[in-house]
């Protein structure tokens, strides 16, 4: 290293300590690091994103604009030559397709912009209603046929929300979106008025309030574009602003006692106003696409400037400090290997106390990691040392402290267990002696409800890590157990049995499957409605592993909650992760462990699936499958 040569040795930082050195080399460096740092993050990089998502939504708003624009046109059009697929509306129609595709190409480019991410998919699921659109009533200027098409356009020109008050050149937040929803207005008219024109018929009444409203809408909109426009984007549409020519012949139409104008007129009068429009449309996106280039071009400028400025004040600073870290390197690899030693231990020594019956009076040493040295490493070497035994000393106590909870929730559910026995017992007696109907189903449900508590009394103590008594001497059947299960949730008479083959479970296994079961079931039918049922089968394959399934109707259960579930359910789950809704699950996880029986699940828009797969050691296959149906 440099520090070993000569000249290095009488360097002053060498001889002097750890702390200080490292303080006088790095603090100039660092301070001025940082502030550059922070000055590139919160200035160049934020308007250098700013920019290129300015850029690139004013191009989307381009394509929406063209797009809306070619739609306006084919549908008034269509109106204006009394419905028919003209050469005129061929031709529009292809280049309205043609503008639909360029849209939606640029709309997946935008794909990742949350800020239009809803507004990209209303647009384009509208363009994909543009078929049934095209079959409407246009040639009588039927209003629902004109509003069809606007139906398309309005999600296009919504987009203009999300990207006005970002795009530069278009500082007035919806000044734009005012002139572009004023000339739909616009083109509704024209539309309207077109398709009366065309078919020589008297305005209808549903039509002339379209028009009324329509031209007011076009008034609104096009005086907000003017009050919140840019200056010089309100002095470019000055002309094209002004509707007169148009309103006096809407005015005209709507009169019941002049005669309505011409339709060439009318024609003219209308493409004018609109193709106006649209122009100074074009001409301010145009200005925030030139704007928004040079603004993204600046902030990459910037962002590249400070960038070199402070990777040469890096570079000086790692050759400054090159000298005093070859000393400090060497300690700390010392010190990491003595350190590593010491963790290497610790996983034994907790397994250890975890073992003992009495963590907390368990005395354990770590080896130490203490090189002796009196600078500033030694004493992180010491508290090191330090840290180790507080943590060894709170882990016996943590573990000393959980033992206790566990013994004592298992004392309470064991007591807890046996008045429900007794419970149940009491209730068994009742129900044989007892011959009114009611007060024997208000026995039978009590008898249920005690049930139901004896299972929550299990589930306490395989919390508790306890073993739970099974008090089954003989293998049973598999429908038996499945069956049983059904019996210990809330709402049984949703569970339906189907396919369940002659096997018999093996006698140590019968309460934790019927336990396992039990809680899937509970789980099901809490995820359906009262009236679906909860179907139930099992199947055996030509080896003779034996799967439970249970199948629910609920609504499923999202892609990633599942990976999650299925990962807690294989992987070793801690009692800390136990709470609200996964306690059935850490129950199942338990149970299933015990057993070496694998649970997964599966789930679509139509419901979710549990499968149990049963260990030979647990299902002994007795035969070939029946068909069974039959309610709990």
């Amino acid at each position: 290293m440099l520090d070993d040569f000569g000249p290095m040795k009488r360097f002053p930082l060498h001889r002097r300590r750890l702390a200080p050195s490292i303080t006088a080399i790095l603090t100039p460096s660092v301070a001025l690091a940082l502030a550059l740092v922070v000055l590139v993050v919160s200035d160049s990089a934020r308007n250098f994103s700013a920019a290129k998502h300015a850029e690139q939504r004013t191009r989307l708003l381009m394509k929406a604009s063209l797009l809306a624009h070619d739609l306006e046109n084919e549908r008034d059009t269509l109106a204006r030559d009394g419905g028919r697929v003209t050469d005129e509306v061929a031709r529009l129609r292809t280049a309205t397709d043609k503008s639909a595709g360029s849209f939606r190409e640029e709309a997946r480019t935008s794909a990742g912009d949350s800020g239009v991410t809803d507004l990209l998919t209303d647009a384009t699921d509208a363009l994909d209603e543009l078929s049934t659109a095209r079959r409407g009533e246009l040639g009588t200027g039927s209003v629902p046929a004109v509003t069809a098409y606007s139906d398309i356009i309005r999600p296009l020109l919504d987009l203009y929300v999300a990207t006005g008050g970002e795009t530069p050149g278009n500082t007035r937040p919806g000044a734009l979106q005012s002139l572009v929803t004023g000339k739909l207005a616009v083109s509704e008219e024209r539309a309207v008025l077109g398709a009366a024109l065309a078919e020589g018929a008297q305005l209808t009444t549903a039509q002339e309030d379209f028009l009324r409203s329509r031209q007011g809408i076009a008034h609104v909109l096009l005086g907000q574009f003017r009050a919140s426009a840019e200056p010089d984007d309100r002095a470019a549409g000055s002309s094209a602003l002004d509707t007169k020519g148009i309103d006096a012949l809407v005015d005209r139409a709507l009169a019941a006692s002049t005669s309505m104008p011409s339709r060439q007129a009318w024609a003219e009068a209308a493409d004018k106003a609109i193709d106006d429009l649209h122009t100074v449309e074009v001409a301010v996106l145009n200005r925030c696409l030139g704007t928004a280039a040079e603004e993204n071009t600046a902030a990459y400028r910037s962002l590249v400037i400070h960038l070199a400025v402070i990777s040469t004040a890096l570079l000086a600073t790692a050759l400054l400090t090159l000298v005093t870290t070859g000393r400090i390197v060497r300690r700390l690899k010392r010190l990491q290997r003595t350190a590593l030693r010491a963790a290497a231990a610790l996983p034994a020594l907790v397994q250890q106390m975890s073992r003992a019956e009495n963590p907390g009076r368990l005395r354990l040493e770590v080896p130490p990691v203490d090189s002796g040295a009196r600078d500033e490493i030694g004493d992180v070497e010491r508290a090191f040392d330090e840290v180790v035994r507080e943590a060894v000393g709170q882990t016996a106590k943590q573990l000393a402290l959980r033992v206790a909870v566990d013994d004592t929730l298992a004392t309470v559910s064991r007591r807890g267990n046996a008045l429900v026995k007794q419970q149940l017992q009491l209730l068994s007696d009742w129900q044989m002696h007892e011959q009114d109907p009611r007060i024997l189903d208000a026995l039978y449900r009590l008898d249920h409800l005690a049930t139901r508590l004896r299972r929550h009394g299990d589930s306490v103590l395989v919390l508790a890590g306890e073993q739970v008594g099974n008090g089954h001497f003989e293998d049973a059947p598999l429908v038996d157990v499945v069956r049983a299960a059904a019996g210990e949730v809330e709402r049984f008479t949703q569970v339906v049995v189907t396919e369940v083959p002659e096997v018999d479970v093996v006698a140590h296994a019968v309460h934790d499957l019927i336990h396992l079961v039990a809680e899937l079931l509970e789980n099901a039918t809490r995820s359906s409605r009262p009236e679906q049922p909860v179907q139930v089968s099992a199947m055996a394959d030509p080896r003779g592993q034996v799967t439970i399934s249970v199948t629910d109707r609920g609504s499923g259960i999202e892609p990633v909650q599942l990976n999650k579930l299925n990962f807690f359910l294989q992987a070793t789950p801690t009692i800390e992760s136990a709470c609200g809704a996964r306690i059935g699950l850490y129950v199942v996880n338990r149970l299933a462990t015990r057993h070496s029986i694998h649970v997964r699940l599966e789930s679509d828009t139509s419901g979710t699936r549990a499968l149990v797969v049963l260990p030979d050691s647990v299902a002994k296959p007795a035969g070939h499958p029946r068909r069974t149906e039959m309610r709990p």
